[in-house]
């Protein structure tokens, strides 16, 4: 996919049959958030939920993210306005709504993405709309692209799964199988065939309204492909510092065997 795509496009790229790629950004730092944006990714997840964001470095992500072109997605802590918000103010291609378990808190955090008519935004935009240089037309853009997706994470969120996703202005859900698993009480193994087969169903019926399928996994290739095999097209695989981490222990692993190979080799011809 273009990682290139902006607005509107984006938006419908996550209803179309093609696979998206991305990865979640969780530190705070702009240069490590430019190597992983650079990269090619479909998109990225700036998580607000967990990661240790405040509002000058998820400003500081948005920038970095818009000059390397990639459409932004910005995990949200909670469904009130002040964050979704400043992340739409700042220029985010859209919000995850984490905990999401009753149709009404899916059909308020609609609202809150959306100007009135259609929604409640409050009026702010000055980074989105170029500082004021084109409220107008970003008014109009906004209310074409903004992208809202919620996370199926909790009991509530299964049981009123066909609700949720039959609310106007929903482009997709994210299925959070580490939480789903703790409150199901399965294990978090993606390979768990329980917890596998309600991933695939809810993946299913998402899929089978148009809307986009999203699903987080591990920063393996293996993982985005039994996320694909799952029927996710929205895949989220691996996190900033993961893929930090594995490279990392990867390269000290492979030198320390072949620097302790050479020792050995060195000490057998002298």
């Amino acid at each position: 996919m273009d990682k290139n795509l902006k607005g509107a496009e984006f938006k419908a790229a996550l209803r179309g049959d093609t696979c998206l790629l991305g990865t979640w950004l969780t530190t705070s730092d702009p240069m490590m958030t430019e190597v992983i944006a650079l990269a090619g990714f479909d998109f990225c997840i700036l998580d607000a939920e967990h990661g240790p964001v405040t509002a000058s470095t998820a400003l500081m992500t948005q920038i970095v993210a818009d000059r390397a072109g990639v459409p932004l997605l910005v995990r949200i802590p909670a469904i009130e306005p002040a964050p979704v918000m400043a992340a739409l103010d700042n220029g985010a291609a859209g919000v995850i709504v984490p905990r999401v378990e009753h149709p009404d808190q899916a059909e308020q955090a609609i609202r809150l993405c959306h100007y009135p008519p259609i929604g409640s935004r409050g009026f702010g935009p000055r980074r989105a709309s170029g500082y004021l240089r084109d409220v107008n037309g970003y008014l109009d853009r906004a209310q074409r692209s903004t992208v809202v997706i919620v996370q199926v994470e909790t009991r509530g969120a299964l049981d009123h799964l066909d609700q949720i996703l039959a609310l106007p202005g929903l482009d997709g859900i994210l299925v959070g199988r580490n939480d789903l698993a703790n409150e199901l009480g399965l294990p978090r193994d993606p390979a768990n065939p329980e917890l596998s087969a309600i991933t695939r169903d809810v993946l299913r019926r998402t899929r089978a309204v148009g809307l986009a399928a999203g699903l987080a996994c591990g920063a393996a290739p293996a993982a985005a492909i039994a996320a694909r095999k799952l029927g996710a097209n929205l895949i989220a695989a691996g996190i900033d510092v993961e893929f930090l981490a594995r490279a990392v222990d990867a390269f000290l692993h492979d030198s320390r065997t072949l620097l302790d190979t050479d020792d050995t080799s060195e000490r057998t011809r002298s």
